[in-house]
């Protein structure tokens, strides 16, 4: 453990003491704080909120050349100004406020800090500017605001806008994400920082979590509850501190929580609207793109993100447990993400389906018709047998006409199709319609 480490455990040690504060305290220091600007209240409340940034600080540590009281200095910053411009007034939480600033600081110093090349100050304050006026658009209006509201709010192009807030989000080539890290546990630890006090869905949602660690195995149980402190004292441990309290291994340690988290996953999961709501929240609406009038569903927004596209995977290989098939077909271009990352998981062939022209050997075709002429997909010849069956994969299902001429494809050639998976169904398109009496699965439906 080097100097910065024990450092760290012990400004942990240090803020332990300091409990999260009731509404009626918080709204009291606050009202003697908006009339006295008194040092010793901002001490106060910073430290009563350390948790907060802790909870916060944590998924960005692991960076390279970035220790964690750096990450933990910038939050803190970022709590100092979230205490200046807070108006008890508006009468929300405190907590849910101070988020963006401790974020928006953090990232600001990380961005500075860590990239190659460095990002211009006036581009990092108009991404800040952008997130702000997404929270707040979600504050009112219950939902997430698109590029052409962005976009109109500021008075600029949608092309700026996505130019803007769509940085990279690696900071470094040889950046890797922290392997104590994991998503789904951090999202429980939000809410429980108080985050989202006042979504009783997610309230609903943390209760349902909690239940499920509750009924773990108690190594499983202890193992997690140390781990991410969800022991209600707040602050995460290592695997090495975990092992030391448990008098295990920190490589059992490991297994117990890797094991554990896949456990909640499963049964968290069981709610199908709750995993489809969250897998949505991953997926960026694309307004009038490819054409005027079309809202684009980009599915590069879950793709890039290691958590949602292993979540959208694993929920795609279980509609598959009762078909059966021994071939994977793949429409070109998004279902060969999606097609060929269930092939090598279940361990059978993956065959690509693809534009006129693009396949080099020997091809079977099928033409189709669209709104305004025809298109032609093949396949190679040698792909296709007749003992073969088929699970045709795209990413999603609109009007069936693409889906529909790869089956006549397949069939036309000897083989049969067991079935088709979609990651997204457009239901008020009714593309099932076109598909006759086969099996059709889907993870999202609008």
């Amino acid at each position: 453990m080097n100097f910065q480490d024990v450092l760290f455990k012990l400004f942990l040690k240090e803020i332990r003491e300091y409990d999260r504060l009731t509404p009626e305290q918080e709204k009291s220091i606050f009202g003697e704080y908006s009339v006295s600007h008194d040092d010793k209240l901002k001490k106060k409340l910073i430290l009563h909120n350390m948790r907060l940034v802790i909870a916060l600080a944590v998924k960005y540590f692991g960076k390279p050349g970035i220790s964690k009281l750096d990450i933990v200095s910038e939050g803190v910053l970022g709590l100092s100004t979230a205490i200046q411009h807070f108006d008890p007034a508006k009468n929300c939480r405190f907590s849910t406020y101070a988020v963006f600033w401790i974020e928006a600081y953090i990232e600001k110093y990380i961005y500075e800090n860590m990239r190659i090349v460095r990002i211009p100050q006036n581009v990092l304050e108009a991404r800040l500017r952008i997130i702000e006026f997404k929270r707040n658009f979600l504050s009112t209006e219950g939902r997430t605001p698109n590029v052409s509201e962005i976009a109109e709010h500021f008075g600029t192009s949608e092309d700026k806008i996505m130019k803007t807030y769509d940085l990279p989000g690696e900071f470094s080539t040889d950046w890797q994400p922290d392997e104590d890290s994991d998503d789904f546990i951090n999202y429980l630890k939000d809410i429980e920082s108080g985050f989202y006090d006042d979504d009783p869905l997610k309230k609903e949602k943390v209760r349902t979590l909690k239940g499920i660690i509750t009924g773990l195995k108690e190594n499983y149980r202890t193992a997690l509850m140390l781990r991410f402190s969800l022991d209600d004292d707040g602050l995460p441990r290592t695997f090495e501190e975990v092992g030391q309290i448990m008098g295990l291994t920190k490589e059992r340690v490991r297994q117990l929580i890797n094991k554990g988290i896949e456990m909640i996953r499963r049964q968290y999961y069981n709610n199908k609207e709750w995993l489809m709501e969250d897998l949505k929240s991953y997926i960026r609406d694309v307004p009038d793109f490819p054409k005027p009038g079309i809202v684009f569903k980009d599915i590069t927004t879950l793709v890039k993100n290691p958590a949602a596209l292993k979540m959208a995977i694993d929920e795609m290989k279980k509609k598959t447990n009762k078909l059966h098939f021994n071939k994977i077909a793949g429409i070109e271009s998004r279902g060969f993400i999606f097609g060929s990352i269930l092939a090598y998981k279940l361990n059978i062939p993956f065959v690509p389906v693809r534009k006129k022209g693009k396949l080099p050997a020997d091809t079977v075709s099928e033409t189709y018709s669209l709104e305004y002429g025809t298109d032609t997909l093949e396949m190679h010849r040698d792909a296709i047998s007749e003992k073969d069956r088929f699970l045709i994969v795209d990413d999603l299902l609109a009007t069936g006409g693409t889906v529909s001429a790869v089956r006549k494809m397949i069939e036309k050639n000897g083989a049969a199709v067991e079935g088709a998976l979609f990651l997204i169904e457009l239901d008020f398109l009714e593309g099932r319609k076109q598909l006759d009496n086969l099996k059709i699965f889907s993870i999202i439906n609008y």
